[in-house]
């Protein structure tokens, strides 16, 4: 019994007793009853490949983790609302203001011709109710070229020197309400309504060297012909809506309709002028910083003023007269002038009588 006994103690103390030198526990596997199993040393290649492994698993992990957060990424991307025009700064937006001036440039020139021909169809019934004849009649469609053949010159000097805006306005003012007052003139006497007519010719000169001026202004080189082209349109539909509109406003309101409708359009057109127009698209509030520089970088005339000592002064150069009418071509343009309004005003004036 003695024997036994310690045998069975002796085993019990070589399984719970430390590994000797030279040897390693391991957690690798079941222990075998009776005795420790002996630990054999990881091989390198071994070794080696798990680490392989083990790296490889967390280069995995990390490039699925940053995919996820790039789709996570473009999801939020795509989720969010585009950024329109609409949302960029007032100041780089491209707002194409010029286009709203050159519109009512042409819409200024269309009243110009539209209240100079009204005169041919209203000229019948004032003629019948004043007992005028066929010389009268020519004193007073030649009295309004009276008026407009002193100014294109001057106005153009005007607009060089103090701006296309305010020569334009006012001259539209200055027809607008000649216009306005043709009946009560015809109805005092011949000579107030020719003076009246004159005075619509004054005021109706200064609009195509204004149109000149303006376009040069506001409207770069690439875009200039098609609004001279725009404003020059204007100018000859006034002839065709003046002829088909006065027959209509003189069933309408009599005599005194087709001036007072125009003239009293002409007046209006002033008013929002005013607020709309500027002599130069950098004096425009409406006028982005983007549109701006496509403007002057795009060969317009820009503000020709320089500050001496806080003073702010405009540089002006005397127009060379004698130098252009030296110019063959500028005698070119002057003919064909002459000869296109022999026929057209003759036209214009007559055709009706």
């Amino acid at each position: 019994m003695a024997v036994g006994r310690a045998s069975i103690f002796g085993g019990i103390g070589r399984c719970i007793a430390p590994p000797r030198s030279g040897r390693a526990a391991t957690s690798a596997g079941p222990v075998r009853s009776g005795r420790a199993r002996a630990v054999v040393p990881e091989r390198p290649v071994i070794r080696a490949r798990r680490a392989a492994t083990s790296t490889g698993w967390t280069r995995t992990t990390s490039a699925t983790a940053s995919s996820g957060r790039d789709s996570v990424r473009t999801r939020a991307s795509s989720s969010a609302p585009a950024l329109t025009t609409r949302d960029e700064p007032a100041a780089t937006r491209e707002t194409g203001y010029r286009f709203v001036v050159v519109a009512l440039i042409a819409l200024a020139l269309l009243l110009c011709n539209a209240d100079r021909v009204i005169m041919s169809v209203a000229g019948v019934p004032l003629a019948q109710a004043h007992g005028w004849g066929e010389r009268a009649i020519g004193l007073v469609q030649s009295s309004f070229l009276w008026g407009y053949m002193l100014t294109p010159l001057l106005g153009g000097v005007l607009a060089d020197r103090y701006g296309g805006k305010a020569v334009l306005g006012g001259g539209i003012l200055v027809w607008s309400l000649a216009t306005m007052a043709t009946p009560l003139a015809a109805a005092t006497s011949l000579p107030a309504l020719l003076l009246t007519r004159a005075v619509m010719g004054l005021g109706e000169g200064v609009a195509l060297p204004c149109m000149n001026n303006l376009t040069a202004r506001w409207v770069p080189k690439a875009e200039r012909s098609r609004a001279v082209a725009a404003c020059m349109g204007g100018f000859q539909s006034g002839s065709m809506v003046g002829l088909l509109a006065a027959p209509a406003m003189l069933a309408w309101g009599g005599v005194s309709g087709p001036f007072a409708v125009f003239g009293l359009s002409g007046v209006l057109w002033a008013v929002v002028w005013a607020f709309a127009a500027t002599t130069y698209p950098r004096e425009s509030p409406s006028v982005s910083q983007r549109e701006l520089a496509l403007i002057e970088d795009g060969g317009s005339v820009a503000d020709s003023t320089f500050n001496e000592d806080g003073v702010t002064r405009r540089m002006s150069e005397p127009t060379p007269f004698r130098l252009l009418l030296s110019k063959a071509p500028v005698w070119a343009c002057i003919v064909a002038n002459f000869v296109n309004n022999w026929g057209y005003f003759i036209l214009l004036a007559w055709m009706p009588l």
